[in-house]
């Protein structure tokens, strides 16, 4: 026979069906129309996937949701959301979500349905305006902010609070009721019966552990029970006490066995009480549920005026950790009524030790030792324990490899050192209180984990930020080399320092954890940057399922920021069973997260035109919507590239700033691209433009290209000596690569001319971008085996950290491929071959002498086909538009080469008008009678105006020949002049 007995008490149920509860029933999780603060037997499982395409709700419109399970991005949205009727859909919402009122829309959810068609769960809060109609059920992890009165029919039940609502609110208790929540909801145990643990025999001189739990009908521990239990003796003696954390114990009267407790589900299906009774008493303990007509009576407790009493020098018992106990024999005094030790008692005792289970111990925990004697979890046929007691009271050492609850029961039968009145051995017994045995710590594990301790260390490849990665976490026993101030802690596992924890990895694991129910509860400190943003963990925080001592998360948690942390574990209910000390677990240095992409938008900037300072004040005085080729042109404002870090879901990492911003101008070139440039033709940079790189804080980085916008030093056209095929006018169309500086030589040009390119498109190395790197440079990778490079590396615009602008290369909605960002459309003006010309003029030397100048410039004869001409460039200093363009005085004239009768003196003045609609006039006086004869007549023109007129190879101002009374001879002339039109 056990000397300590447990009952296992089962009565059957008379209950109705429905009372048999579910943890997160989902029945219970929308008891009413509005649900605040919901508690954890009111919440729904799931789980956000990762690497998912989460859709978008519309603006405005109608968004059209598809049956099943379906995954959206919280946003802010004035769309009506449509599913299909007398279908279920679970609508995934990861992300705030607004339903809103916008201009002419207004939002609206299942509007025409039932609310049986509709589940969301919302991983973010919830804002409804007034004027929204919903017909759904609603679990939001979060809070849920009502404006006004909207119509809602179902349910809508949060984590956090609920602003208060209007009258508008109908609950749907049959929606609930058909709807097919699938797998959101798990079974638990259901309640059959009480267990009840308490031990064989105590002293009148000290309390009794009793233990009571709920079960099943299968044994299992019902963790989600909440009820009132009546506790009664059968000697109507006795006062109780919690024995350990509880919630609402009342014991009003005194020694009369009788008291009451309200179980809540923070107990987790189980009560320790502690029960004093100073009657020598034969007693039974029972209890009864009125509410669900359910009762147990314990085993006999015999309380005796002479037992011994075990007590632990420290309450806080770990796991492989040596603990001093005492145990002394006390005896009450039959007169007096008082207890004290027996001082007599003295000498070598043969005792029978046992341990008995308490009931979240598990089966397969392994057995306790005393002065290195196993114990049985039942009283043993023959001695086991011998201990020597000096004046009542004696000492031993508790063992344990493993955790446990359990009490230490004492027997003693035969040392005779207590005798009876007649003279005879006296039975002494006795047992300590139910004690936890605990772990010593967690030691946690993230496989891949790099341990970055800084912005400067290695990256958690395996897991960017809002990439899910695993946590394994194992139980272990003690170790004094982890605990040197012996307070039972692993060192620096209870403060904020991620840098001096005691190493666990090398610690024994502790076998049977995980058996007794306890859970972890996994969460993380940001430890840099300092003072950044710390969204903690999000995913599968939860650690249930051990063997051996060790759990994991699986590939479920989720670090949705930029730095380092460190994660701890915790048993999730806050104390390990009855244990007095609390286990720690940290993991140390966990990290550098780093964004998952880059998102990039640009300003756009467009083509000034041409640069013509005539009057050199160094500003500006060009105002035509043209530039010519050879002519200074710039941007008119600098090119500015907006870069947000985020993780995969789009959310901005905040902390991507400062030491964590891993964009840098010496890990970045950029390369203007012309696509447009004709073949004659090449466009070039005047001056070296900078890239400047700001960090503006909270995930957000420009780049920009400075200098770009000085016009006077800007972008050329270098232009050939004669107009060819492709100098016709086009549109100057730019655009600007932004790429992650290769190990290659700096261009030698700046301008990439890609003739008939898409400027959207990547450029090949095989294309004219690489004639602007050193191409071996750029062959990089031995792909063949040859010990030479033969593989060009890709543009990607990316950081040092690898973190790269990511595109949907197959456009199928989800980004998968690393790229350069290309700034395009850069236009804004016409290219024209241009060139000054003047015109020959004839005239009697009694006469002054008109020649005609014009602006021309090269292009089609017909629109885009026939043969190319040089025509009248009407738009230079044109009329209509008031544009100042070519500019030329009769400081830019030259008269030379006087032939015949001409002589330099006989021209006594000269004469420009000012070029309108491209023409303008040189007029010179007349030389008078007998001056007849040529003269050449030029002008300095700008650079981009000259011309290779005479056909040597080289380019020349324009020049004409003014003659006098001659027409290529001696012929008398009157008049004549060259037609200009």
């Amino acid at each position: 026979m056990h000397i300590i007995l447990k009952l296992l008490f089962t009565v059957f149920l008379f209950m109705p069906l429905s009372f048999q509860l579910q943890a997160a029933n989902c029945k219970d999780v929308f008891p009413a129309a509005i649900t605040a603060n919901a508690a954890l037997s009111q919440r729904l499982i799931y789980n956000f996937p990762e690497h998912y395409p989460y859709k978008n709700f519309k603006k405005v419109f109608n968004s059209n949701v598809d049956s099943g399970d379906q995954y959206y991005s919280g946003r802010e949205t004035a769309s009506d959301i449509n599913v299909s009727h007398g279908s279920t859909t679970r609508l995934y919402v990861k992300g705030d979500l607004s339903l809103i009122k916008f201009l002419f829309w207004n939002a609206s959810v299942n509007e025409q349905g039932s609310p049986e068609d509709l589940l969301i769960i919302i991983k973010g809060d919830l804002f409804i305006s007034e004027e929204v109609s919903i017909n759904a059920l609603i679990f939001v992890e979060g809070n849920v902010t009502i404006e006004g009165d909207p119509e809602i029919n179902g349910a809508i039940t949060a984590t956090g609070s609920v602003s208060l609502p209007g009258d508008n609110q109908t609950f749907d208790a049959n929606a609930v009721s058909a709807f097919e929540f699938s797998t959101l909801c798990s079974i638990s145990p259901v309640f059959d019966h009480f267990e009840i643990s308490a031990p064989a025999s105590a002293s009148t001189c000290s309390s009794a552990a009793v233990s009571i739990s709920a079960r099943s009908s299968s044994g299992e521990l019902v963790t989600d029970f909440v009820n009132t239990l009546t506790l009664n003796t059968s000697s109507g003696h006795g006062d109780w006490a919690l024995n350990g954390a509880g919630s609402t114990l009342v014991d009003a009267n005194g020694d009369d066995g009788y008291a009451q407790y309200t179980f809540v589900e923070s107990d987790g299906g189980v009560l320790n009480l502690s029960l004093k009774n100073t009657h020598a008493d034969n007693l039974t303990v029972s209890l009864s549920d009125d509410l669900i007509l359910s009762a147990a009576t314990s085993s006999s407790i015999v309380f005796s005026d002479n037992a011994f009493n075990v007590v632990a020098d420290n309450p806080d018992i770990i796991a492989g950790r040596d603990h001093l106990f005492s145990i002394e024999y006390l005896k009450m005094d039959p007169v007096t009524g008082s207890c004290g030790v027996e001082t007599s008692f003295s000498g070598n005792v043969s005792l029978k030790m046992s341990y008995l289970e308490g009931a979240s111990h598990p089966v397969t925990a392994l057995a306790p030792s005393v002065n290195g004697a196993l114990l049985l979890n039942n009283e043993p046929s023959a001695s086991n324990v011998s201990l020597n007691f000096v004046s009542g009271v004696s000492d031993f050492t508790l063992t344990s490899s493993d955790i446990g609850q359990y009490l230490l029961s004492v027997k003693d039968e035969s040392s005779g050192l207590a005798k009876d009145l007649s003279g005879a051995p006296l039975l002494i017994t006795g047992s300590s209180t139910l004690f936890s045995v605990r772990p010593f710590a967690f030691y946690l594990n993230v496989p891949g984990n790099p341990v970055a301790t800084d912005a400067f260390e290695s990256v958690f490849l395996q897991a960017k930020a809002g990439q899910s990665f695993e946590v394994s976490a194992r139980a272990v026993l003690y170790n004094a080399l982890d605990d040197m101030n012996a307070d039972g802690i692993p060192d620096g596992h209870d403060d904020l320092d991620a840098a001096n924890n005691a190493d666990l990895s090398d610690n024994l694991p502790v076998p049977a954890f995980g058996q007794e129910g306890e859970t972890l509860t996994l969460s993380a400190l940001l430890i840099q940057p300092t003072g950044g943003h710390d969204p903690g963990l999000e995913g599968n925080t939860l650690i249930s399922t051990f063997l051996n001592g060790t759990g994991a998360s699986g590939e479920q948690v989720i670090f949705n920021e930029v730095g380092i942390i460190e994660i701890s574990a915790a048993i999730t209910d806050g104390n390990y069973l009855s244990a007095s000390g609390t286990v720690y677990g940290k993991s140390a240095y966990v990290g550098r997260f780093v964004p998952d992409h880059f998102e990039i938008s640009a300003n756009q900037p467009l083509l000034s035109n041409g640069w013509f300072d005539r009057d050199g004040d160094g500003s500006n005085d060009w105002s035509c919507d043209f530039t010519y080729q050879g002519q200074s042109f710039a941007l008119d404002i600098n090119p500015v590239i907006s870069i947000v870090a985020v993780n995969d879901s789009g959310e901005v990492m905040q902390n991507y700033t400062g030491d964590f911003n891993k964009l840098s101008s010496g890990d970045l070139k950029f390369v203007l691209s012309d696509n447009a440039a004709p073949s004659s033709s090449q466009s070039i940079l005047n001056s070296l433009p900078l890239l400047n790189i700001t960090d503006q804080g909270a995930g957000f980085v420009d780049v920009s290209v400075a200098d770009l916008t000085d016009v006077q030093h800007g972008i050329t056209y270098i232009k050939g000596v004669k107009a060819q095929s492709g100098d016709e006018v086009f549109n100057a169309d730019f655009s600007i690569r932004f790429f992650q500086a290769l190990d290659n030589t700096s261009p030698t040009l700046l301008v990439v001319s890609e003739p008939g390119a898409d400027p959207s498109a990547p450029i090949e190395f095989a294309s004219t971008l690489l004639n602007v790197f050193d191409t071996a440079s750029f062959k990089n990778t031995d792909t063949n085996g040859d010990g030479e490079g033969d593989l060009h590396q890709d543009l990607i615009f990316r950081d040092s950290d690898g973190v790269c602008y990511l595109v949907d290369s197959n456009n199928d909605g989800v980004l998968d491929q690393c790229d350069d960002y290309v700034l395009t459309g850069i236009t804004g003006t016409d290219i024209r071959y241009g060139r000054l010309n003047i015109l020959n003029a004839y005239g009697s030397e009694l006469l002054p002498l008109s020649l005609v100048y014009k602006a021309e410039y090269y292009d089609f004869i017909n629109g885009s086909s026939g043969n190319a001409v040089f025509k009248v460039n009407e738009q230079d200093n044109n009329s209509a538009s008031g544009c100042t363009g070519t500019v030329m005085t009769s400081a830019d004239m030259l008269l030379s080469d006087f032939q015949v009768n001409l002589a330099e003196g006989d021209i006594t003045d000269t004469a420009l008008t000012v070029m309108t609609d491209g023409l303008g006039r040189i007029v010179l006086s007349a030389p008078g009678a007998g001056n007849e004869g040529f003269v050449s007549v030029s002008l300095s023109v700008p650079a981009w105006l000259q011309y290779d007129f005479d056909g040597d190879g080289s380019v020349e101002g324009a020049s004409a020949t003014a003659s006098f009374g001659v027409a290529g001879g001696r012929e008398p002339l009157f008049f004549q002049r060259e037609s200009y039109r």
